[in-house]
């Protein structure tokens, strides 16, 4: 969003610039091939509204894990290519799966 305005981006900033997402001809390479393999969120619990926990999310392509880290034993694991509703949390199985998932967060 920087680089849109026109700001350059501090050194110590993390991301990457969207432009070449706006500025992409149909002649160029896949673009997404060059990104990254999923996207980290967080939300930090509101003072105010205490019942809303502190949560980190990581999503790819085909997963997503949530980790909730004040309590050590609620973390989510869900295969989004078989569980589009995210009704199966693999993380209870302590699957391989869902371990190699939770690292890579």
């Amino acid at each position: 969003v920087l680089d849109l305005a026109g700001i350059e981006q501090p050194p110590h900033y993390q991301g990457k610039s969207l432009r070449p997402l706006f500025e992409k001809s149909p002649e160029d390479p896949p673009l997404l091939d060059d990104w990254r393999d999923g996207v980290l969120t967080n939300y930090h619990r509101d003072p105010v509204w205490h019942f809303w926990p502190t949560w980190f999310s990581w999503r790819t392509q085909t997963h997503k894990i949530n980790e909730y880290p004040r309590d050590k034993h609620w973390t989510e694991v869900f295969d989004l290519t078989k569980d589009k509703y995210e009704m199966n949390n693999l993380a209870k199985e302590d699957s391989d799966e869902s371990r190699e998932l939770v690292e890579q967060m």
